[in-house]
């Protein structure tokens, strides 16, 4: 009996310091390799619960070294009764690429074994019929003349997309970038006669600065944001035609007078709208806009500016800058 009872407590003894299982292979592969598990809508979800700011949440979504957030309709749907604010949603949507599902591959081909050659028959001789008299050769047509060039013929079709919104840049031939004149409008009035007095409207200085050939491709460029208001205009290229207007001035004791020169501009936008640049609402989209005068500009002096509008309007509460710019076109 003794020995039986010293083999009993051998055996619990051993049971009490069983080893426990062994991790699984994916648990062992991350703690070796020490990777960062991605950010999940769960962890969005808990964050939102535990009282963190907006802007203290989608700091933490930008700053994730990994992301995998499902934003699916069931996805959004959790986002939803996870008490996630909207701001938060549009900002994990702004960041999250698409994600593309895999191409299928097509079919094999079928194969179809050709069929049993027919038994060959062998023709009888026929003379040879003569050979035929070679047709002249055609007379060659004249190609057309080439179409007239327009005024956006040369403009470069890849540009570089303004870094601060709402100033307006010069298009170089090759993409690039070159700031225009800021002006201030000012008027004064011109005695026309004793019954009626009429104002005009003026820039200071009698030439701009900035020099632009004539003949170089003539293009502007400009990044506007959605309405920071109820108010606000949206960054479209129709709403720029309405808006943006070219005019030239006129020279005169030191000062360059408005005329009722004007030349309207084709706008379309280019590049990919961009979120973050508005630190107050992170979800507003910055969009450029390049504007292409309708006809070629002689040289002279002209000035960009905003009709019916104000810069005020697409960028909100960022920093505005001016609403017209000035340059000049000089001969070669």
């Amino acid at each position: 009996m003794g020995v039986c009872a010293g083999l009993v407590a051998v055996v619990v003894s051993l049971g009490v310091h069983a080893v426990g299982p062994a991790p699984s292979s994916t648990a062992a592969f991350a703690l070796q390799s020490g990777t960062t598990p991605a950010m999940t809508n769960e962890d969005v979800i808990k964050m939102s619960k535990a009282g963190l700011a907006e802007d203290v949440i989608i700091t933490a979504i930008r700053q994730a070294p990994r992301r995998n957030f499902d934003l699916s309709a069931n996805g959004l749907i959790e986002l939803k009764l996870g008490k996630v604010p909207d701001a938060i949603v549009r900002a994990m949507q702004a960041l999250e690429p698409a994600k593309s599902s895999e191409p299928v591959p097509p079919p094999p081909p079928v194969v179809t074994p050709p069929p049993p050659a027919a038994p060959a028959v062998t023709a009888p001789a026929r003379p040879a019929a003569p050979m035929p008299s070679p047709a002249p050769p055609p007379a060659p047509v004249p190609a057309p003349p080439p179409p007239p060039a327009a005024a956006s013929a040369a403009v470069p079709t890849t540009a570089q997309e303004p870094g601060a919104p709402g100033e307006l840049f010069f298009v170089t031939g090759t993409g690039g970038l070159t700031a225009l004149e800021r002006v201030r409008l000012r008027e004064a009035k011109a005695n026309r006669s004793r019954s009626q007095q009429d104002i005009e409207f003026y820039f200071e200085g009698s030439s701009s600065p900035v020099v632009i050939r004539a003949g170089e491709p003539q293009s502007f460029a400009i990044r506007m944001m959605g309405g920071g208001s109820r108010w606000g205009k949206a960054p479209t290229a129709e709403e720029a035609q309405k808006h943006f207007l070219l005019t030239k001035l006129q020279s005169a004791d030191g000062r360059r007078y408005l005329t009722k020169v004007d030349v309207q501009f084709d706008a379309r936008t280019f590049g990919r709208p961009t979120p973050g640049l508005d630190p107050k609402r992170f979800e507003r989209l910055a969009t450029s806009l390049q504007l292409t005068p309708r006809t070629m500009l002689a040289p002279g002096e002209y000035v960009i500016y905003m009709a019916g509008t104000a810069n005020l309007e697409f960028v909100g509460n960022m920093s505005s800058g001016v609403d017209r710019w000035a340059f000049a076109i000089v001969d070669r």
